[in-house]
């Protein structure tokens, strides 16, 4: 997917990977430690959001089923979510880098400016269309600004909680 160019054959509004997303000081939500207890409770989470998904896929939903399966299809920064497209097979650092806080998701370039210029380099064909954009997810899984995992070909789902009702009152 590559957004169509501007007249002058460029692509101004599409960041590079990892442009501008910082994640934010979170040690106030205990659902973001990385300790051990914190991930089986990520498990369970997971588990159950997979079921709970699977349980509003049905056909003529009453409404508030409805607006539950629209709330959790559309994740909004902020949110508490969890990668679903292969949910229930997570393990290991993978279950804790798909659980966390989304920080961005937007459509941005699938390489840095460097590498699209290596590749130009190295075949002088290529053309501004030539250069492919992907759907990027941001999601910071653990306490620490710099806790945040750059996701590519996935899809995610809120979990429907409030996550500030979650924060540790220490």
């Amino acid at each position: 997917m590559t957004p169509a160019p501007t007249p002058d054959g460029t692509h101004a509004d599409v960041k590079q990977p990892r442009q501008d997303v910082t994640g934010t000081d979170r040690s106030d939500l205990s659902l973001l430690s990385l300790e051990e207890p914190a991930v089986g409770v990520r498990a369970a989470l997971v588990a159950m959001a997979a079921q709970l998904r699977t349980a509003c896929e049905v056909p003529d939903p009453v409404p508030v089923v409805h607006r539950m399966y629209e709330r959790m299809t559309a994740p909004v920064p902020g949110d508490l979510v969890v990668e679903i497209g292969t949910a229930g097979v997570h393990t290991g650092s993978d279950l804790v880098t798909a659980f966390g806080i989304l920080v961005e998701h937007r459509q941005e370039w699938a390489t840095t400016d460097e590498h699209w210029q290596a590749e130009v380099h190295r075949d002088p064909g290529l053309t501004a269309q030539d250069r492919v954009s992907e759907d990027a997810w941001y999601i910071q899984y653990g306490p620490a600004a710099e806790d945040v995992c750059r996701w590519v070909n996935c899809t995610f789902m809120t979990l429907p909680i409030d996550v500030n009702s979650t924060a540790s009152t220490r």
